[in-house]
């Protein structure tokens, strides 16, 4: 029950092999509060991104803000979020070689 995983553990491990830029869309303001240790520590920032909209349980449709980080290459640790309300969306943007 990946929702559960702690905000200090590791729920997803990305092995960056070119720039990209990485964001997390969050289901809502208090799924980030779940969240926002690792995010201030890893120096993820809001974006302008307009948030995907999901049904689900218990509090329905969710809408929120979303997070970006660009990423050369390396690995990229995303950490729980330890929420009831989910977990959030990932989405990977590869960016044109410059």
């Amino acid at each position: 029950d990946d929702k559960a995983t702690r905000s200090d553990e590791t729920m997803w491990r990305l092995n960056v092999r070119m720039p990209v830029v990485v964001y997390l869309n969050f289901r809502s303001e208090f799924h980030v509060l779940c969240a926002r240790p690792w995010l201030d520590q890893g120096a993820w920032e809001p974006s302008s991104m307009e948030s995907t909209v999901s049904t689900g349980i218990p509090n329905g449709p969710y809408s929120g803000p979303v997070f970006q980080k660009a990423v050369g290459n390396g690995i990229l640790d995303l950490y729980g979020s330890e929420c009831g309300e989910g977990t959030y969306f990932v989405f990977v943007d590869v960016q044109p070689n410059s």
